[in-house]
């Protein structure tokens, strides 16, 4: 089975989120595995909107990378999604 990496960053970052997905197919040992990440922005649809778009794309995933830039680490999204993806059992 291909290990997921599902990869939360803020839209304005799009370019480091290029970035890691080379870094992972460079460094194939310990970091095998495919780069997951939302790519459409549902912002307008509302907080229920991306709530339901970032669970659905993190429940196939093994782990979560977090991307902190110069300014989301202010972002509530952040620790939003975290609840999101420890909310979805362990597939161990």
């Amino acid at each position: 089975m291909a290990h997921k990496t599902f990869v939360s960053y803020r839209y304005s970052d799009q370019a480091t989120v290029g970035t890691i997905k080379s870094f992972f197919q460079t460094h194939k040992g310990p970091v095998q595995g495919d780069v997951v990440f939302c790519r459409n922005d549902v912002s307008h649809l509302g907080p229920y909107a991306i709530d339901r778009w970032i669970l659905n794309t993190v429940q196939g995933c093994d782990a979560a990378l977090f991307v902190i830039g110069n300014n989301n680490h202010n972002s509530p999204w952040i620790q939003r999604e975290i609840e999101l993806a420890d909310s979805i059992p362990s597939r161990s």
